[in-house]
């Protein structure tokens, strides 16, 4: 069961506001809570001020207490995320904000 996704973003997309918001209330409507990198919480707090009260915020993704690692980019941005993060052993989807999109839909 996943209750906590945390959302790695590539904020340069122009379409991520958008998306991460509406990401975000489709996490809480089905009892997931939204979860964010503490690098993350400027960029928040100018973009989507309404969501950064009712998210955390962590400095690394650590098994058991993130079931689920959402991807928000392209290509590029996936790969850093897997780069960084694949050894903690938590499954990753990709959103893709992109154009082209070999790895992500």
């Amino acid at each position: 069961m996943i209750r906590r996704a945390l959302f790695y973003l590539n904020k340069s997309k122009i379409s991520a506001v958008q998306i991460v918001r509406d990401a975000a209330a489709q996490c809480r409507k089905n009892e997931i809570e939204p979860c964010f990198f503490a690098e993350d919480r400027d960029w928040l707090c100018a973009q989507l001020p309404q969501l950064v009260g009712g998210v955390s915020f962590v400095d690394r993704p650590v098994p058991g207490e993130i079931d689920l690692i959402l991807v928000f980019g392209g290509d590029g941005t996936m790969l850093r995320a897997l780069d960084s993060y694949v050894s903690c052993d938590i499954p990753m989807l990709g959103v893709n904000l992109g154009r082209m999109g070999f790895l992500l839909e």
